[in-house]
This record gives structure tokens, sequence and C-alpha cells, in this order.
């Protein structure tokens, strides 16, 4: 047996004592499965990290092709720490795997690596992700020490614009592209807290960088989609930023560094000044309602605003949470279908070309809007 002991340093981990690894991210059959075990703290308490959940995440082959294992399962073997910190995972295969620990308020391990870094071959992302492996061999009893940091914190509250408190809304921090805690560009969303009955909410376990502090408004649209008139329920989730914008550019950011508690972020949610935009979707060729599909608006000025909504069964949409401006609306990919049957789903019976029109939203609601969408020359027939 041999013990190697991990420690957290910003986004990194410090693997002593590993010997050279077998094939990487592959799982060898041919040899007898290891035992990983060993005890989790916490650095700022020294404390066992109690109820703490472990997972070995097979690590990609050199040129980043197997990536599939992830998308397969998130680990190839977990376990929880007891109330001493302690934890065992039997039956690990042997390969070389990246060590993730979730524990509430603490620095995941792997905070800085998602998907996209298991498929990348940029070295800095590779030597990254070898710094956090650990290798099991055949039939082989593997000690893992691992000691966990405390991450920083994001608080505040969210109020409407007449001073009531926003209770359970969704409330999430994503990183910018240039954050620390990133291992390559582009955002990364930390898990999403709702607010409680003062609308105040608190966002744990945050690593150093730049964050977006959003609040999702929810739109939910009620119908009945099939001849059964069975109801169904969609729900449209729109992003309004801190400290109450619903337009990307204009959101504060907030810089986090070490284990800090950032508080005081407030979002106000405005009742007033948004409007409906209402309309309906026909053929071109005879004004009759198309059933199935979406439409999509796009503020002219800013293409990172957008809302959606999906067209109901009589053909019409209703978009909500709109401010005044200048937009563009546009459907593509409507379609027809017939009507299920016993167990046959529907089909598709005719599908239609995309069609756009600028919409102005001022003061009021917009409605009657019509949409009307060309149908494709080749109708096609098949299961959707």
């Amino acid at each position: 047996m041999y013990r190697a002991s991990f420690l957290f340093l910003t986004t990194a981990l410090s693997l002593h004592a590993q010997s050279p690894a077998p094939a990487v991210g592959r799982e060898n059959t041919a040899l007898p499965a290891g035992r990983v075990t060993g005890h989790i703290f916490c650095a700022d308490t020294h404390a066992p990290a109690r109820q703490a959940k472990i997972s070995l995440v097979p690590l990609p082959e050199e040129n980043g092709k197997s990536a599939d294992l992830l998308r397969r399962g998130r680990g190839r073997g977990e376990g929880f720490s007891d109330l001493n910190g302690a934890f065992v995972i039997d039956h690990a295969s042997p390969g070389t795997y990246a060590v993730q620990v979730e524990l509430t308020g603490y620095l995941d391990p792997m905070s800085g690596i998602d998907l996209s870094d298991w498929e990348s071959l940029e070295p800095e992302v590779q030597r990254h992700l070898r710094a956090t492996g650990v290798t099991i061999r055949g039939g082989e009893v593997v000690a893992l020490d691992v000691e966990l940091m405390r991450g920083a914190a994001i608080s505040g509250q969210i109020l409407y614009d007449d001073g009531a408190p926003a209770a359970d809304v969704s409330v999430q921090a994503v990183s910018s592209p240039t954050s620390a805690n990133r291992t390559r560009t582009g955002e990364r969303s930390l898990p999403a807290v709702s607010t409680d009955d003062q609308g105040k909410f608190r966002i744990a376990g945050v690593p150093p960088g730049e964050y977006r502090v959003i609040a999702g408004m929810v739109q939910a649209n009620v119908f009945a989609r099939d001849t059964a008139q069975a109801v169904s329920l969609y729900l449209n989730t729109q992003q309004l930023y801190a400290p109450g914008t619903f337009h990307k550019k204009e959101a504060s950011t907030f810089k986090i560094v070490g284990s800090e508690e950032m508080g005081g972020v407030a979002i106000t949610i405005p009742t007033r000044g948004l409007h409906l935009v209402r309309g309906s979707v026909v053929r071109q060729t005879d004004g009759i309602p198309v059933v199935h599909g979406a439409v999509q608006l796009t503020d002219a000025s800013d293409r990172s605003f957008s809302r959606n909504a999906d067209i109901t069964p009589d053909g019409s949409f209703v978009i909500a949470f709109v401010p005044s401006g200048t937009y563009r609306l546009r459907v593509d990919g409507a379609f027809d279908a017939t009507d299920a049957s016993g167990s046959q789903p529907p089909k598709v019976s005719r599908e239609y070309g995309p069609v756009e029109e600028e919409v102005t939203v001022s003061t009021n609601d917009v409605s009657g809007i019509t949409l009307q969408v060309p149908e494709k020359q080749t109708t096609l027939s098949f299961q959707h």
C-alpha cells in the first residue's frame, strides 16, 4: 500500500508519492479492482470533513478522446466520509483518476475543471488534469488524504421594486471567461440556491474569480397539446443580472479573493416597465395556424438578450418580461404533426421555413402580431 496526500491550493491539488500511471483514463479489465481509503480534513478548522462525498473521475488519454467516460458516468467509484472524515471506495478499476470532493462551503478539487477541459488538447489544461490524478493498480490499496480549502461566499437580497421580498427565487453566480478559477476560457455556473422568505440568499464554496450574480424569473405556460387534452406545463426561465438588468453587458461584476464573504449583493426585480408580446404563427399559403415550434425575441442592439416562447396548439405565443426596446422576432423550425394514436407517437407532416419581423415595445403590451411561415418544398414524415 502506498499513500498519496492531496493539498488543495487555489484550484489545484498537489499529489505526493504517486508512481507512474497505467493506461490513463482506461479501465483495465484484465487486472483486479483496487481499493482507495483515507481521510478528508478541513484546512481552516483542522477538523474532519464529515459526510463529504468523494468520487473518482477517470482522466482522459493524452489525446483527450476518453471524455466519453465522463459523459457515461460522473465517476468510476464514490463514497462518503464518516464522522471521523474517513472514507473507503471499493471496486475501483485500475487507471488514473481525478478526485472530486463535495462538501458545502468548501472548494471541490475539480472546481476549475469541466467537460470541455476533458476534451482539450491544450498542454496547460492537460498538465492541470494530471496534477489532480491518483493512480490505482490492480488489486492495490491506495491511501489517500484530502485537505479541503474553504471557499468564499456571495450573499445578498432580492426584492421587487415595491420593496417586497422575492422568495423562492433561484440565484446563481456565473464566472466571467477570464476568472482565475477557470483552466480555459468560458463561463461556468456555480450550483444554484434559492432565496428564503425574506428574499435573502447565500452562495457558498465560491472559488476565486470574477462573477455575475443572476436571478431566474420563471414564465409558465399551461396548455393542452394532444387530442386527449393532456395538460402540459412549459417553464421558461429568464435571467436577471445584479443589480437588476436583463442585459449582460450592464451587469455588475464581483471579484472574489480567497475565502472572503462578499455581502450586500442586491437585485431588484422590476414589476413595472415589463411587457407581453403576443401573436400567432400561421401558414403563409392559407393562414391556418401552425401548432409546433418556438418563437425567439432578440434585442436588436444586444444579441445576448433573448426571450423564447413555445407555439401553443392554437398557433399563438406569449413572450413575457420584455422591457421597452426594439427587437427581432423570429420563428424557425416550425412544423405540423399528426395526432398521437395509441402507442404511435405523432409524426411530422409539414415543415416550415424561417420568418423574421421587427417589433418595437414602448409603454404597453404588444399584441396582434402574425408571423406567416412559408412551407418547405420537401414534406417529411418521420417520428418526432
